[in-house]
């Protein structure tokens, strides 16, 4: 699974395996991930590089070009999961893409950087990082997916499109026989 995103002078680039997700970081001046790819693509021969911490955040830096994608994998599901999953087993989710459901927004979210939303009584920022041009009100309830991620000790979610915060998925309640 291969997903790139920019953000101003930097490229983000996210790869899952049988084994958990990987942010790929890199300047988009000098940046080795010059090949397209797709949802699903299949890197062969897998990638060279350096591991660090850059404020809590897991970041890979390419050391040479990867291969280009021979085979692609179909779309990849998020796991579905809450807020407070994730804050307590980061480790399992850490770059993966994941999807929150009924979560509610705590102000209104015109495209800034960045909003508290809300799952009962858990909260988590959702930050902008792909610059994603919707709006939704104070009050609201969404479906959010995107990438988990953590900035200076804080786990936040990065949605990639506008098609990632959707119509939140309304309970049916169940009649009582």
């Amino acid at each position: 699974f291969v997903f790139k995103g920019s953000a101003s002078s930097t490229e983000y680039t996210y790869v899952k395996d049988a084994t958990g997700g990987l942010l790929i970081f890199e300047y988009a001046n000098s940046a080795l991930i010059t090949n397209t790819y797709t949802e699903g693509d299949v890197i062969s021969g897998g990638i060279c590089g350096t591991y660090s911490l850059y404020n809590s955040q897991v970041e890979f830096k390419p050391l040479t070009a990867p291969a280009v994608s021979t085979s692609n994998s179909g779309t990849v599901n998020p796991t579905i999961i809450t807020i407070a999953d994730l804050k307590a087993n980061y480790a399992d989710y850490d770059a993966q893409l994941i999807k929150l459901q009924n979560v509610t927004f705590q102000d209104n979210f015109t495209g800034g950087s960045q909003v508290k939303i809300i799952q009962g009584t858990d909260t988590l920022t959702l930050y902008n990082r792909f610059g994603i041009e919707t709006t939704v009100d104070a009050g609201q309830s969404r479906d959010i997916t995107g990438f988990a991620a953590i900035y200076n000790n804080t786990i936040q979610i990065y949605p990639r499109t506008a098609a990632d915060i959707s119509a939140g998925t309304i309970p049916v309640p169940q009649p009582n026989l």
